[in-house]
């Protein structure tokens, strides 16, 4: 939502939508600072109309001929907006000479004459096109079948395949398909089954053990494909509106508007994601920036992870410690005993285990594992030892705050 400042203007900030394609304008806006890109989406494509730089108008169309806004309107940066409504707009034209009304109205004709030029037709409703897509994919799948399958066993498609081919298909977003496709598991049409990986860590002795499983993917089967699409055309007659629940844009933040909306820091953002507590269908990145900072970056960016040098004051939880060198720990970790290494252990992260288990002796390590493995502690127990750890090693590297750790 905008930010509204005085009676007259209105604040948008970065990528804030003002005005939606297909929405109704009883508003038109004048640039007062910033700028707002017009774009429509055609064929997957993002097509830039223009920019509104201060002091020119934009949405005047649409208010003035009472037909829908045309485009998207969006933000560029902090953007300051004067509004007219119908009523000032109208006063101002009259007040202006006829022959001027009268160019504008020929130079509205054109606009429209020239936003046809870019018209795209996408489907009336997204859930019938999602099922018309899915039951291809279900006739493509059932032909690669074996002949000796069983009549019974459901055809089984990937999910990843099904999003992407859904996707150049359709002009819909991967959270609005997410949507569509849970609403129909919900419905029974479908289902939506998880492919398991287990997962595995070596242990103190370098053997591998099972510590969990992961989802490799997911499959989708239609659960009556002979009655498949006749029950999603009655689907989209019962739920006729293409705008509701699942075509409406969302609103897009960022990680340091995010950090303000929970009462927290970007920096703690970060780490719960690091330490995925976060849920990864939270977070989207834009396709076209993505690919081109990956680009910038270089294809050797992603195959090895650059660890920041923590200073002294900096440590702060027990995943902090694999920045801290093996002598400090192992001078550290005797003085807190089996029962305290056994909470910052139960505490930690896979990676943060191994750096504690090795900087132990063996027997010690095996009590600490069996100690820590399992068990759960209060989170007021895991930072009272949390803090005791940073204390000794602070105290074993004898340096001022503002060095290395």
């Amino acid at each position: 939502m905008a930010d509204a400042t005085s009676s007259k203007n209105i604040i948008f900030h970065k990528n804030q939508i003002v005005l939606r394609e297909g929405q109704s304008n009883p508003t038109a806006y004048m640039v007062k600072r910033g700028s707002v890109t017009i774009y429509r989406i055609v064929n997957n494509r993002r097509v830039v109309l223009g920019v509104i730089k201060p002091g020119q108008f934009f949405g005047e169309a649409s208010l003035l001929t009472g037909e829908p806004f045309h485009a998207n309107a969006e933000a560029d940066d902090y953007t300051e907006l004067i509004p007219f409504d119908a009523p000032l707009l109208h006063g101002l034209l009259l007040k202006s000479p006829v022959p001027l009304q009268r160019l504008l109205r020929h130079l509205l004709e054109r606009v429209k004459v020239l936003e046809k030029a870019i018209q795209d037709q996408p489907t009336n409703n997204r859930v019938l096109g999602v099922c018309q897509v899915l039951h291809l994919l279900h006739l493509a799948s059932e032909q690669g079948q074996p002949k000796k399958r069983s009549n019974a066993d459901p055809v089984e498609f990937s999910s990843t395949d099904t999003h992407r081919a859904i996707r150049n298909i359709l002009l819909i977003s991967q959270l609005e398909l997410e949507l569509i496709l849970e609403r129909l598991a919900k419905l029974g049409l479908i289902a939506i089954s998880d492919v398991k990986q287990s997962r595995y860590e070596k242990n103190i002795f370098g053997e591998l053990q099972k510590t969990g499983e992961q989802v490799r993917d997911r499959m989708i089967s239609l659960c009556n494909p002979q009655t498949f699409l006749s029950t999603a055309r009655n689907l989209a007659v019962s739920d006729p509106d293409p705008n509701s629940p699942f075509t409406k844009e969302l609103e897009y933040i960022d990680i340091h508007a995010f950090a303000q909306l929970v009462d927290a820091s970007p920096e703690m953002v970060y780490r719960k994601i690091g330490n995925q507590e976060v849920p990864e269908e939270l977070f989207f990145l834009c396709k076209t920036q993505a690919q081109a900072w990956a680009r910038e970056m270089g294809e050797n960016f992603f195959k090895k992870i650059k660890r920041k040098r923590l200073k002294l004051e900096e440590l702060e939880t027990v995943d902090d410690i694999v920045m801290v060198d093996d002598t400090t720990l192992q001078e550290a970790f005797p003085l807190l005993g089996f029962h305290k290494l056994g909470i910052l252990y139960s505490a930690a992260q896979p990676e943060t285990r191994d750096k504690i288990l090795a900087n132990l002796s063996r027997k010690m390590a095996k009590v600490i594992h069996d100690e820590g493995r399992d068990k759960k502690f209060s989170d007021t127990e895991v930072a009272d030892v949390e803090h005791e750890l940073m204390e000794l090693i602070k105290q074993r590297k004898g340096q001022s705050p503002g060095k290395g750790a």
